[in-house]
């Protein structure tokens, strides 16, 4: 998907996006005061899985990546450097644990912040999977029918990285947040695009990039833009 597909996909489905109940809301985090202490910032990869949509995979670490230097670049103000993601894998000896082996590494960082000029580096893990789907009556005419209505949820873990010692600087969780669709066509592509357009206030307000974050809702509904 091209950076304008990206641009058009991520403005339809912030359009579709409606809050649906009343349940918890996610709270905007704090600002990290060491963001102001770098002048550049690398969005590294995220610790993801692939979601089948439509016949093919949907690559979680890239998608997010791409999102957030989108956003970071119009939004937040900051030198992003242009990078592939890396592909991070979660070991199964650290599947369980709170703090993965893999954002402690921190020869393993320093590397990387080395050859990149040492910029604040931002990783972490992306959950995004199935919420069960629902089926809804609706009147069509004069025929009652079933809409299957498919689900899904997301959770983000962002972990900041200092790129010139390697050491980890903080870490944070941002969501759960779930998504269902007005119907049966509207892709998993298009419901992840909803629920990180509602992530993002709370990923800019950590970084001091947005001063005032309205709460968000931890339900959405995504369906196609009127």
């Amino acid at each position: 998907m091209t950076a304008v597909a990206v641009v058009v996909a991520l403005g339809a489905a912030g359009c579709a996006v409606t809050a649906t109940s009343h349940r918890a809301l996610l709270q905007p985090p704090r600002a990290r005061a060491f963001v102001d202490t770098f002048d550049r910032i690398l969005i590294a990869g995220f610790v993801a899985g692939h979601v089948p949509d439509r016949g093919h995979d949907l690559d979680i670490n890239e998608e997010t990546a791409r999102v957030l230097r989108m956003t970071l670049r119009s939004k937040g103000g900051l030198d992003v450097i242009e990078s592939r993601p890396l592909e991070l894998r979660r070991t199964a000896s650290t599947a369980g644990s709170t703090e993965d082996a893999i954002f402690g590494d921190v020869p393993f960082w320093k590397r990387l912040g080395e050859e990149y000029r040492e910029p604040l580096i931002l990783t972490g893990a992306i959950v995004f999977k199935s919420a069960g789907s629902q089926f809804e009556e609706r009147m069509m005419g004069r025929r009652t029918v079933r809409v299957w209505r498919p689900g899904f949820s997301l959770n983000l873990r962002l972990v900041f990285i200092n790129g010139r010692t390697g050491e980890m600087l903080d870490s944070l969780s941002v969501g759960p947040v779930i998504g269902r669709a007005s119907d049966g066509r509207t892709s998993a592509l298009a419901l992840y695009f909803g629920l990180m357009d509602r992530l993002t206030p709370s990923v800019l307000a950590a970084l001091g990039r947005q001063n005032s974050v309205s709460p968000t809702r931890s339900d959405v509904t995504v369906g196609r833009a009127e």
